[in-house]
């Protein structure tokens, strides 16, 4: 009898251990969150999630501005620049950043009267899709489309439209650089469409943490 109560007892203190350690809080490893590549001062606008390289796991993109950043257009602001940031997916958990750049999203008062430009950030087959709109009476639109190809970031697609509000005509301009093709599709006050396709010389570009874009003006 002493001895199956003290096998029971053993089991019962085996039991409150097992119990304590499934229980226990662990500390969150770095880098396991998106939050944890955000620089000091910097704040969320815009998140995508999706696979960026092929690789089965969600990566994740971050569209990012100063917090010291105004919300009025009129206001002048010495604040940094917005920042793209890119995280990719690790076996077991976690991200590390692929790619961080200062001149792919634009500030608060480049958008004109119509006002901040930025509209979305998404990831959709496998690529990367910035998108800005702004103007006044004559609006004017670009999006940037970003694709990783072995190891780097390639500009493969840009889509720049305009549009004048006083009289309704309008003009979209395809940039293929995978395809080496290029439309355009102009429409005018009738509402009457022309489409005009050339050949791109240019082929997808790389894309660095320096690299600007080409933005209507």
């Amino acid at each position: 009898m002493k001895k199956f109560s003290t096998n029971l007892f053993a089991l019962f203190v085996a039991g409150l251990l097992l119990g304590t350690g499934c229980t226990r809080q662990t500390e969150t490893p770095k880098n396991s969150l998106p939050e944890s590549f955000i620089p000091a001062g910097y704040e969320v606008m815009k998140q995508a999630e999706g696979d960026l390289n092929s690789d089965g796991r969600a990566d994740v993109a971050l569209a990012l501005k100063h917090k010291s950043e105004p919300d009025e257009v009129a206001e002048e602001s010495d604040a940094p620049r917005r920042l793209l940031v890119v995280l990719f997916g690790k076996t077991g958990g976690g991200y590390e950043q692929s790619f961080s750049n200062a001149n792919m999203i634009l500030g608060v008062g480049s958008g004109g009267v119509f006002g901040d430009p930025f509209q979305e950030l998404r990831i959709e087959d496998g690529r990367l899709a910035i998108i800005h709109y702004g103007g006044s009476s004559q609006r004017w639109g670009i999006e940037n489309y970003l694709r990783f190809r072995g190891d780097n970031w390639l500009v493969i697609k840009q889509i720049e439209t305009t549009e004048d509000l006083r009289d309704g005509t309008s003009t979209e301009t395809i940039k293929d650089y995978e395809r080496g093709e290029n439309i355009k599709k102009t429409t005018d006050a009738a509402g009457e469409t022309t489409e005009k396709k050339s050949a791109l010389s240019v082929r997808p570009w790389p894309i660095f943490a320096t690299s600007t874009i080409d933005w209507p003006r």
